[in-house]
């Protein structure tokens, strides 16, 4: 897991049976799909009432940061709204620090490529408002950072254990010779918590 595209020649080079966990256009793979969870956000979030959607992503060129972005996009165009996108590398801290100083409105919700950058926006908004009235926001990945904050983060979950099942039976038909499994995107479940308001 984690392999990035610059990972993919030297895994080529490897003379065992090989699974990832992430999609990519090399080698078998499972992994949640990107694109469509953040579709799910975005639509959900836009069923909550709240009329300013905003994006944050990772501007990595890898496939899960692009999938995610273009499920964000996508769900704007069919809601026939404005497109509101930020990026940062997630490597440093303080990146998010200019919304700090951005004039938000109220009643926006935020839409973050993971739940690390979720709760780092949480944080902020906290200061220029109320969550989940004034602002809702977003998670995704569902690795327990979705719990370490007062309010238990919204986000869509990846539903490891699947995922695991499935590549353990993909690696186990490469070892055994049998018919190979397909690679396959798994849907993510979207947990409602507190940073998000009820449906209106």
């Amino acid at each position: 897991m984690g392999a990035k595209n610059t990972d993919h020649r030297k895994l080529a080079k490897l003379d065992k049976p090989l699974v990832l966990f992430g999609e990519n256009p090399y080698f078998d793979f499972a992994d949640t799909d990107n694109q469509k969870d953040i579709y799910q956000a975005t639509i959900y979030a836009a069923h909550c009432g709240y009329e300013h959607l905003y994006y944050i992503g990772l501007d990595h060129l890898e496939t899960f940061a692009k999938k995610r972005r273009s499920g964000y996009e996508q769900a704007i165009s069919h809601l026939n709204k404005n497109s509101q996108i930020f990026t940062i590398s997630g490597a440093h801290d303080g990146e998010l620090d200019f919304l700090k100083c951005l004039p938000l409105k109220k009643n926006s919700a935020f839409i973050c490529a993971t739940d690390k950058i979720a709760l780092e926006v949480s944080s902020i908004l906290e200061t220029k408002g109320v969550l989940p009235d004034d602002f809702g926001v977003i998670g995704h990945d569902g690795i327990l950072l979705d719990k370490l904050f007062d309010h238990h983060l919204t986000t869509m979950a990846q539903n490891f254990e699947l995922m695991g099942t499935y590549l353990a039976e993909m690696l186990l038909a490469k070892i055994y010779t049998k018919p190979l499994l397909n690679s396959r995107l798994f849907p993510a479940d979207l947990l409602v918590r507190q940073t998000t308001r009820p449906l209106r």
